[in-house]
């Protein structure tokens, strides 16, 4: 413990506007390479846009943009960049119940030289991404297709956590719209029936292009050298006289919660498990979230792995409070058993009330979570870091009186925090296991009144 640092490292970061964009700027060398992440604020989108979101990251990744078709885009991407992204962003704030980051995010990284051109790519395809090349357009829906249909199954504790969680908060509803069954089959409509579907699909990209084109929607975050930085500059001079400017509704996305926890079985051809028990657990800022942090990492190394990949052979089992979310999770990865599992997964509260944790456990539990405090702060981290810490309302401040609080913490009190958050939440949780349908009806003939509602994974 006496290694530990007193504070926790800070991404030496300063916030400017520079023509009505925030922007910040990340003191850390970077070794003549410059990093660019930005986000738009999704906050006000109609509802009825949400799922195409998906779509409209596809397209910014993989189709043509201003007057030029995707061959001419790929190659200029690949000309000036060492990769642009697109991706779907979505966090709870840390302590705002009226609030949660949820956000198109992109990102670039590039050389000095070649910097200018990189700003330019990037102006044209968030000004003119391009979704009227339909040949195109319809080759994506079917890679999205054959995506959604290999990740789903690949990823099966990941679909079986998403699934458990989507009716505890806004933010767990969004990750499960944007990576689930339900996904698949929304991409089905525009992969099998195209010419049915493709006006609304298109009109539907070009919608969410043209409500992005807000400048108080976005914050940049870069790293690296007052060159860059000077384009950087004049590119969003010039965004700026091309954008509206029009307040930001803070409005979050509705979602319909859980009326009852499921119990749900989705079916596939694996002939192993993935398990998930999901619960509800508290804001980031909530005073006992430290410690809960603390209670979780033991609950790994002293219940799940002994009791489920040990004892029970599976491939993967552990436990996490992702604050992303605010959901509390349990899973086990490429199970042999089934029922075996839930029931373990069901008796935590046993464990926990049993368990006789002394100031070593906790001191060990301490010391193994510091990875995030005590990693060594690189350029691209910090870019993305830095700007995920802003959005979402983690100052410094907060940060070192998490810490501090996690110094603090005494075996009475995480075993007091946990107890009370399985307490208030164990009635409330959902559970879902992914496997094959012999494998869930068997499960079922045994689970009696608490079985699995099964349904089909990939239709």
């Amino acid at each position: 413990m006496s290694d530990l640092p007193e504070k926790p490292r800070h991404i030496p970061t300063e916030l400017s506007q520079i023509a009505g964009f925030n922007v910040l700027r990340n003191n850390v060398f970077s070794n003549g390479i410059n990093y660019l992440e930005l986000s738009a604020d999704l906050s006000g989108l109609p509802l009825d846009l949400y799922e195409y979101l998906p779509r409209y990251s596809d397209a910014i990744d993989k189709i043509g943009a201003a007057g030029q078709n995707y061959v001419r885009i790929a190659e200029r991407r690949a000309a000036c960049t060492d990769g642009l992204w697109c991706s779907l962003l979505v966090k709870r704030h840390v302590s705002d119940t009226s609030r949660s980051l949820q956000s198109i995010k992109l990102g670039l990284k590039t050389l000095d030289a070649q910097t200018e051109n990189a700003c330019r790519l990037l102006s044209d395809l968030v000004f003119g991404v391009d979704p009227r090349d339909r040949e195109r357009l319809h080759d994506l829906q079917n890679q999205s297709r054959a995506y959604y249909q290999t990740a789903l199954v690949n990823g099966a504790t990941q679909t079986a956590l998403r699934q458990a969680a989507r009716g505890f908060t806004p933010e767990a509803a969004l990750d499960h719209l944007f990576m689930s069954p339900k996904t698949l089959r929304f991409v089905d409509q525009f992969a099998l029936n195209f010419d049915t579907h493709a006006e609304k699909l298109i009109h539907n990209i070009e919608q969410i292009r043209d409500f992005l084109l807000n400048r108080r929607r976005w914050t940049i975050s870069f790293t690296g050298s007052d060159q860059a930085f000077a384009a950087l500059t004049r590119t969003l001079e010039d965004w700026a006289s091309r954008m509206g400017d029009s307040p930001v509704e803070n409005i979050r996305y509705a979602f319909a919660p859980f009326a009852r926890p499921p119990r749900e079985g989705l079916a596939c051809p694996i002939k192993v498990a993935n398990c998930a028990r999901v619960m509800p657990a508290p804001y980031l800022s909530h005073p006992s979230a430290p410690l809960l942090k603390l209670g979780v990492f033991l609950v790994i190394f002293d219940y799940c792995l002994p009791e489920i990949r040990f004892k029970g052979n599976a491939y993967n089992a552990g436990a996490s409070f992702n604050d992303s979310t605010g959901t509390l999770r349990l899973y086990s990865g490429q199970d042999p058993r089934l029922v075996e599992t839930i029931r373990v997964l069901e008796r935590l509260r046993d464990f926990v009330n049993a368990a006789d944790w002394t100031q070593t456990d906790i001191n060990r539990a301490i010391i193994g979570s510091m990875k995030e405090v005590e990693r060594p702060i690189r350029p691209g981290e910090a870019t993305g870091q830095a700007l995920n810490r802003h959005l979402r309302g983690c100052t410094n401040e907060f940060r070192e009186k998490s810490y501090e609080a996690t110094l603090r913490a005494t075996p009475q009190d995480v075993k007091r925090v946990l107890i009370e958050q399985l307490a208030a939440n164990e009635l409330k949780a959902a559970l879902c296991v992914v496997s094959c349908r012999e494998k869930l009806e068997e499960a079922n003939r045994v689970l009696g009144d608490c079985s699995l509602a099964i349904s089909d994974l990939l239709t």
